[in-house]
């Protein structure tokens, strides 16, 4: 657990955003033992709560939550490189993989960053590129469901994101 938190104080990069909504945050180190509320201990009673070192893991820890849906990003404290899940907040038994390592995974949000804040990049580009990230990554669409504000036309930013890269490319 050390380690992990060594890392995530050398960890610059703590927002990663979609057009300017907020989607994954990295905790900061002093805020680590806050993120294990409600999964690895219950402020309320004061203990552990067993059924993360049943369900999930002993050495599992929150780094991160998706913003939208408050569910956490954990990792692997006990795997070299700190592996990198998902789950949903309510079913502590969908913890999916989403990045061989810590530092994958953060490059991988950079790197989503990167490609929808070029101007004039499109859609369908940006679409393929998630698409491999989640095939190189072996997830259930993660990286693609994190884009959706702007790649479905249910999300929030669908008929914005035009407007947004004309904006920002001037």
């Amino acid at each position: 657990m050390e380690k992990l938190i060594k890392k995530l104080k050398e960890n610059d990069y703590r927002v990663f955003k979609i057009v300017e909504r907020e989607q994954i945050e990295i905790v900061d180190a002093d805020d680590f033992n806050q993120a294990q509320e409600g999964y690895r201990f219950n402020p309320l009673k004061n203990e552990p709560i067993d059924d993360w070192n049943t369900l999930v893991g002993e050495k599992y820890y929150v780094i991160g939550f998706d913003k939208d849906l408050g569910d956490p990003i954990i990792a692997d404290a006990g795997t070299e490189g700190f592996p990198i899940y998902s789950m949903m907040h309510d079913d502590w038994e969908s913890l999916e993989k989403i990045a061989n390592s810590f530092d994958e995974f953060i490059n991988n949000l950079k790197s989503i960053e990167n490609i929808i804040n070029t101007p004039n990049q499109d859609r369908s580009t940006i679409r393929k590129f998630v698409r491999k990230l989640d095939k190189e990554n072996n997830t259930n669409d993660f990286y693609k469901l994190i884009c959706s504000a702007i790649l479905e036309k249910w999300g929030f930013y669908y008929q914005d994101f035009k407007a947004y890269k004309k904006h920002q490319s001037k």
